[in-house]
């Protein structure tokens, strides 16, 4: 696998080893998704340094090359030839008819091409289905700017299509956030910034029929931080759950690239050093705890992970301020329902004291009318009683004086409160490539 490094471009972002050719082993793989098999494989001597890949719905290839300045759309039945090239081969540039490192690329329903141009222009650039420029959106912001503008960008590294809400949503990279925006005009909407990105931001993905974008963070210079992928509620942005791979850190090492199915069922992430994808399946398990909803679906959803073929869930953080509250909800509704047990319960003990007081008392005669009239008093309140009337309820329930100690044990065991709800997790499957 081809990286860049300093021999990689010149100060003018021209490619520097154009004369080794292009790659000559095959760069795009079709992998069967249960074993990881391949099943299909091509791009032998196509490109340089293949970047972004979509898949269209007429099984179309879309393929940007950030060495050839380059992307290319490949028809199912040649993928030898290009149907559709925009941009001019190795000339970085920053007009209409050039890219400087585009790095992903989208396709609308309509046939418009959305590119993320990318390492160095910084904008969205839209095409329509037979290449003629429309529009773009998008500038270059200050790398010393804590708080960058919105539509501004330090490398779009991925654009995706939420066309369902028209909207076009970027990876702003190395600013650690998402952008989105309507997918004509390119007017800003909204932006996902968080501290658990820890500064860069290199992926998303859409998931439409649950409502669901993930994205995938990068490396910190922060040693404590954790790589791993979100999920969040498209309408109002909230942080559902973050997953990761279940190794001995927890995290991601190198992320890159993020991708999911529209049902929500299945995520993919790729990393490159170690060069790893990462398959996440949803399951389902049962637990009497609440840990994430997710819209549309009844069952709430977690998502942890396994890895390859063996498989190990790994319990995954969960949004604190949701946590906190829904554990806030579950005691309160455990307390009221240990006050209701225990009330129930002294019902029954009172009644069973009362009756052997009445017991004792008819047994040992004591059902005067003098000693009754004395009770009656003290209860209604109208006469003082004498010492020597004083009401021993240890002489009732006992043949002889004083008081036994007695002990009272109640045991009450915490149980099921009969509501199951159902949790969905993410095992993942990783391959080394």
């Amino acid at each position: 696998m081809k990286t860049i490094s300093f021999r990689t471009f010149d100060n003018y972002n021209n490619y520097l080893l154009a004369k080794e050719g292009p790659i000559k082993a095959p760069t795009v793989m079709t992998l069967e998704a249960s074993t990881g098999l391949l099943l299909h494989q091509w791009g032998s001597d196509l490109f340089y340094m293949p970047h972004g890949l979509f898949i269209y719905t007429d099984g179309s290839f879309w393929v940007t090359d950030v060495a050839l300045h380059q992307v290319f759309q490949f028809t199912a039945n040649d993928l030898k030839k290009p149907a559709l090239t925009l941009g001019e081969k190795f000339i970085p540039g920053n007009d209409n008819g050039h890219f400087c490192k585009p790095a992903s690329v989208a396709v609308s329903k309509t046939g418009d091409i959305y590119i993320a141009d990318g390492y160095c222009n910084s904008r969205i650039i839209r095409f329509s289905a037979d290449g003629k420029f429309l529009n773009q959106w998008g500038k270059q912001d200050n790398m010393f700017e804590r708080n960058p503008p919105v539509g501004s960008f330090r490398i779009p590294h991925k654009v995706v299509l939420l066309e369902d809400r028209d909207l076009t949503c970027v990876a702003d990279r190395e600013n650690g956030r998402i952008q989105c925006f309507t997918m004509e005009s390119g007017r800003f909407r909204f932006q996902i910034q968080r501290e658990e990105f820890g500064g860069t931001l290199y992926s998303i993905a859409y998931a439409q029929e649950k409502g669901l974008l993930l994205g995938v963070c990068g490396e910190s210079l922060d040693r404590r931080h954790m790589v791993r992928a979100f999920v969040f509620n498209v309408t109002d942005q909230r942080l559902l759950n973050v997953f990761a791979p279940n190794s001995n850190s927890g995290t991601f090492t190198r992320p890159h690239d993020i991708a999911v199915v529209p049902n929500a069922d299945e995520a993919y992430v790729c990393e490159i050093g170690p060069n790893v994808v990462w398959r996440f399946l949803r399951m389902f398990h049962k637990s009497t705890k609440k840990v994430l909803d997710v819209p549309g679906v009844q069952a709430h959803e977690v998502i942890s992970p396994k890895k390859t073929i063996k498989g190990n869930a790994v319990p995954i953080t969960q949004d604190s301020s949701e946590e906190s509250k829904t554990t806030a909800d579950e005691d309160s509704s455990r307390f009221q329902t240990s006050i209701i047990i225990m009330c129930l319960l002294a019902i029954p003990i009172l009644c069973l004291v009362l009756i052997t007081v009445f017991l004792r008392l008819k047994r040992r005669g004591k059902f005067q009318q003098s000693y009754f009239g004395n009770l009656k008093g003290w209860w209604g309140g109208y006469k003082t009683p004498h010492p020597q009337d004083k009401f021993n309820l240890g002489s009732l329930l006992h043949p002889h004086k004083g008081f036994d100690r007695v002990s009272l044990e109640e045991s009450d065991a915490d149980g099921d409160d009969g509501s199951e709800s159902d949790i969905e997790e993410y095992s993942a499957i990783a391959r080394k490539t």
